[in-house]
């Protein structure tokens, strides 16, 4: 078996857990908004985000079902990460997300590392847990660039509207207004949307962020 092999089959191993955790974590059935008011889903250490980020609709892999992605376990990954997060299973998938990175190690494709800390960063921001969330999501930020056009984008504007809500909470407002402009820039459909989950994370007017 050769190290990529290997790795891969740890990081199977692990996705096999979140699989079975991603429609029964904490926080409750699966919801298909795009953002929303979030509740207390910590141990009674962290309080909920203001403002959850979430995916809008399941990933779409693309025309040819993901064809050019980089490995196959990347697909699954993000699947099981955009179902999780829309169940609101915070709690249950951050730790999950951890396994999989510390179980990729140097046979795994790296693009299954990004989408990991991609997914550890939203479950923690959206469980309250914002410097631990914009440590993951600055990581992960650098390695989307190996990916094809449409999934790419998919996660870039989630990634980036994860940054914008975490820099927000964190009243670092200049970052958290350079991410919107970024986010708005990649989706000018989705500006207003934008605008209003930068004024519910940064308790500002939504005319503030007009643009």
């Amino acid at each position: 078996m050769t190290a990529k092999d290997a790795g891969r089959a740890l990081v199977m191993a692990a996705l096999l857990a979140v699989a079975a955790g991603a429609c029964g974590g904490p926080g409750g059935g699966a919801d298909g908004g795009g953002g929303g008011q979030g509740g207390s889903n910590g141990q009674g250490q962290k309080q909920g985000a203001a403002i959850e980020v979430l995916p809008a609709s399941s990933f779409d892999p693309g025309p040819n079902g993901g064809a050019n992605l980089p490995e196959p376990t990347f697909l699954i990954v993000v699947k099981e990460c955009y179902a999780a997060l829309r169940a609101r299973s915070f709690d249950a998938l951050a730790p999950k997300m951890t396994a999989i990175i510390e179980s990729a190690g140097a046979g795994a494709d790296s693009g299954v590392v990004v989408a990991a800390r991609l997914c550890r960063g939203l479950a923690n921001l959206n469980d309250g847990a914002l410097a631990e969330a914009a440590r993951d999501l600055d990581t992960a930020e650098g390695g989307l660039g190996a990916l094809p056009g449409d999934p790419k984008h998919q996660l870039e504007l989630l990634l980036l509207r994860g940054q914008m809500v975490a820099s927000a909470g964190r009243q670092r407002l200049g970052e958290a207004s350079a991410f919107l402009g970024r986010a708005a820039a990649l989706a000018p459909g989705q500006a207003a949307q934008l605008e209003q989950e930068l004024a519910a994370a940064s308790g500002a007017s939504p005319s503030r962020w007009s643009r």
